[in-house]
């Protein structure tokens, strides 16, 4: 949430020094319109990923390794290009590829929690990730105390954040897989206990003490 926040602040400027507005002209100006496209494909990604069956107490943390690399690559991407399309075109894919992020991590930690809980862990969450974006500012954009980087060096470390991210769910993954509870290793142990799973096999009825079904992420189907 940290890492999107600071994206969102200073696309702008990125985009002013990929093509400064003298140059472009104002005919060639998109900002608006790609603002509103990120918005559309990331609810549209969100709302699709909620029709996913998947067991995401184990594929949880390899998805969002994959998708916190992959944002970190756009990323670098959008610093290091010299073509404004480009830079539109990554940040539409990096604010879907948050979009499904938050999706899941969001779907991990309401499954973890009592209902009666969900304002004060989201809202802690909300107010650590507006803290560590201050810390963030002040260490990288702040011309007083920080390194006050320009835009595409800014970008540059945004970047790294996110692959920072996306090593810790992967060593969390790896850590799991490891000991046999979780990652790409215990999902397709659980697929060859169920018989093929996918493979439209018929499956045992679930017994009490059966590790939990898949239902579609963000379902208030019990598991």
């Amino acid at each position: 949430m940290c890492g999107n926040f600071q994206v969102g602040n200073y696309i702008q400027p990125l985009w002013e020094t990929i093509s400064p507005v003298g140059e472009a002209g104002e005919a060639h100006i998109y900002n608006g319109a790609v603002e509103a496209a990120t918005t559309l494909a990331g609810a549209a990604l969100s709302f699709a990923f909620g029709f996913v069956r998947a067991d995401w107490s184990l594929l949880g943390e390899p998805v969002l390794a994959v998708l916190s690399c992959g944002a970190g690559a756009v990323l670098v991407a959008m610093a290091s290009t010299g073509d404004i399309a480009v830079a539109y075109g990554g940040y539409v894919v990096f604010r879907a590829l948050y979009q499904m992020l938050i999706t899941v991590a969001s779907y991990e930690v309401a499954q973890s929690i009592r209902d009666t809980s969900y304002g004060l862990v989201f809202g802690a969450n909300t107010f650590a990730a507006l803290a560590f974006q201050t810390l963030l500012t002040l260490a990288v954009a702040d011309d007083a105390v920080g390194l006050s980087l320009p835009p595409r060096q800014q970008f540059a470390a945004y970047g790294a954040y996110w692959a920072a991210v996306g090593a810790a769910f992967a060593a969390i993954c790896a850590c799991g897989a490891a000991r046999g509870e979780g990652g790409c290793a215990g999902y397709a142990g659980r697929v060859r206990r169920r018989g093929g799973g996918d493979r439209g096999e018929q499956q045992p009825p679930m017994e009490d003490g059966d590790e939990t079904r898949d239902v579609p992420l963000g379902s208030t189907e019990p598991q």
